[in-house]
């Protein structure tokens, strides 16, 4: 109700915020209307610092581990471009949580995972699918990601697996069907 731009702007209106009057009648849906009066009013200010400094120490806390975070991701995204062997770069670090997510399919329901099924994050999937498909001479494709919980993720994509679409006869027909439509309908 208070995402509603009437109720707000009835709200806050200089006859019920300073002439102490009923607001107009607000309709809601078909079934309900709303007309309220003031209260009571506290203008707008600024919170003393004692009141918000801790919430503004942990927003900097989680920036800043953020930061370091992706920092963290690129460092190992540019050691395994300079061809640095993975399983060692997790050998190296105890911080590196690595995990194989196997197959990823564009729906979680087709997803094939080597990792006891590791459910796979949607920005994970997301970047999956706009990485370039990996040339075999050249290496895996790589790239890295920020989840939404702060984490980030380094993705080595090794293969694409292209299925082979089935000839559909019913798909051609329909195709002609309306390649047929388009040009009747065009040359009228």
């Amino acid at each position: 109700m208070w995402r509603n731009r009437d109720v707000l702007a009835a709200a806050f209106s200089k006859a019920v915020v300073n002439d102490a009057l009923n607001s107009e009648m607000i309709k809601l849906s078909d079934d309900h209307m709303l007309v309220f009066r003031l209260k009571s009013h506290k203008p707008a200010q600024q919170k003393p610092l004692e009141s918000v400094a801790e919430i503004i120490r942990s927003k900097l806390r989680d920036e800043k581990a953020r930061t370091a975070v992706t920092e963290k991701a690129q460092l190992i995204l540019a050691s395994l471009q300079a061809g640095q062997n993975l399983d060692e770069l997790v050998r190296q670090d105890a911080g590196i949580n690595w995990s194989y997510a196997g197959y990823i399919g564009r729906q979680p329901q087709f997803d094939a995972s080597k990792d006891n099924k590791i459910p796979v994050a949607n920005e994970i999937r997301k970047a999956v699918f706009e990485m370039p498909k990996p040339v075999s001479d050249k290496g895996p494709s790589l790239n890295h990601t920020t989840l939404a919980n702060g984490d980030a993720a380094v993705i080595v994509l090794r293969g694409v697996k292209e299925l082979a679409v089935a000839e559909d006869k019913s798909n051609e027909a329909t195709q002609q069907n309306m390649k047929r439509q388009f040009e009747h309908a065009n040359s009228q």
